[in-house]
């Protein structure tokens, strides 16, 4: 059925004086949103796309994505004891840390590892063929300040971590990009193919509250990793991405907030076509957890699967300009910072001269900037707060933004 049969055609200028009656006074130029990219314009009428774009799940038919959690294998029943009750919840993906090749077996008792994706952080051996074993040595290296030596047969490039730590979304891509960079090196100059190199990196992305720009990212990610890898002959490269729900925004304050940050999180990272999704739970950072953080996390995707059917449109952003607009921008800004990093000679060099370390502080101070001056606002934080809540150890005065965990940036 053709709709247009029902409808007058609106010229752009009629489209224009509607939006000014609806301002009630105010202009077009009030509705430029003064980004940390840079000033973004939402009044397009039409786009025409700068850059191709990478479809997510080639592979695929709809957009279903893996349901991911994270456990500590230090005790090794008590871990093996929570992995089999989030599975018995519905989660689909485990993603396991400090484990050692002793432990591994009791850490992964009764788990069906051939229906259940099992990632294993850490330089460990399994003779369990299901099992992906990867390593993450620099965003250690930003963790700890400890130069580390690269080993291993598989990577994965941590920008979660650059998320937690509130770094600029185009820094956030350059800082990915020269990491893999870094590891598609390493691969290659152990004689591996440089398509086999590229099949051994993984992604892991940081999602925060910015919905549409954080839907661009993924977007501008796998671009900028497929341009890359096209420098290396390597044909129709794909960005393998986990995504997990930043800590960043996460309050100690109001804390029944952050269920609704990770809501919107866990939407753009659904829509943007990534391959497994981890939402954080919404007492993370408080020491005594509620009973029912990790369940609550764990529903969020189900809801988003089995009642929104997020599930069943593959691309749903295709074709959106304002996306695809902040797409190009965070192409365009991601591939200058890379160069930049590029320039230097490598990721890890510029983790040693300094110029990492720089631009993740000076995000840092912009935004405590913004968030003082309520710029940025977190209800129940600095907006709205909730006169029942109290300034606590775990919530004191400074513990905005997560300064707690900026003070643990060492590099």
């Amino acid at each position: 059925m053709d709709f247009t049969q029902f409808f007058e055609p609106s010229s752009e200028q009629e489209w224009k004086d509607k939006i000014l009656k609806d301002l009630k006074g105010g202009s077009l130029e009030d509705l430029v949103w003064q980004s940390e990219i840079g000033p973004v314009d939402p009044v397009l009428f039409n786009y025409e796309k700068k850059f191709g774009r990478i479809v997510p799940k080639p592979d695929q038919e709809d957009n279903s994505w893996e349901i991911a959690a994270s456990f500590d294998c230090t005790h090794p029943t008590q871990a093996n004891k929570a992995i089999l009750e989030a599975l018995m919840g519905g989660v689909n993906h485990i993603r396991l840390y400090n484990c050692t090749a002793d432990s591994l077996g009791t850490v992964l008792k009764d788990v069906m590892l051939d229906i259940i994706s099992t990632t294993v952080f850490g330089a460990i051996e399994t003779s369990q063929e299901e099992v992906l074993v990867t390593n993450s040595p620099l965003s250690a290296t930003l963790k700890t300040g400890n130069q580390v030596t690269l080993t291993g047969d598989h990577f994965t490039v941590n920008g979660s971590y650059l998320a937690d730590l509130g770094v600029n979304l185009d820094h956030q891509l350059g800082m990915m990009i020269g990491m893999g960079h870094d590891y598609l090196i390493h691969l290659m100059e152990q004689g591996v193919s440089a398509e086999e190199a590229a099949g051994n990196i993984h992604f892991e992305v940081g999602i925060g509250n910015s919905y549409f720009a954080e839907i661009a990212k993924i977007g501008a990610l796998r671009l900028l990793w497929n341009t890359l890898l096209t420098e290396y002959g390597v044909e129709d490269g794909y960005a393998v991405i986990h995504a997990r729900t930043s800590n960043f925004n996460y309050s100690n304050l109001d804390i029944h907030n952050n269920q609704l940050r990770a809501t919107t999180a866990a939407m753009a990272a659904s829509i943007s076509g990534v391959e497994s999704i981890e939402v954080l739970p919404y007492d993370l950072n408080l020491s005594e957890k509620f009973s029912d953080g990790s369940r609550l996390a764990k529903n969020v995707q189900l809801l988003l699967q089995e009642e929104s059917y997020f599930n069943q449109v593959k691309d749903a952003a295709a074709g959106s300009y304002y996306i695809e607009q902040l797409t190009d921008i965070l192409i365009e800004k991601g591939w200058a910072f890379f160069q930049e990093i590029d320039k230097a000679g490598s990721f890890q060099e510029t983790m040693k001269n300094g110029m990492i370390s720089q631009t993740i502080q000076s995000d840092i101070e912009a935004k405590k900037k913004n968030f003082a001056e309520s710029q940025i606002k977190l209800v129940g934080v600095n907006f709205q707060p909730n006169a029942a809540d109290t300034r606590t150890e775990e919530a004191p005065d400074s513990n905005v933004m997560n300064a707690n965990r900026l003070a643990q940036f060492n590099v």
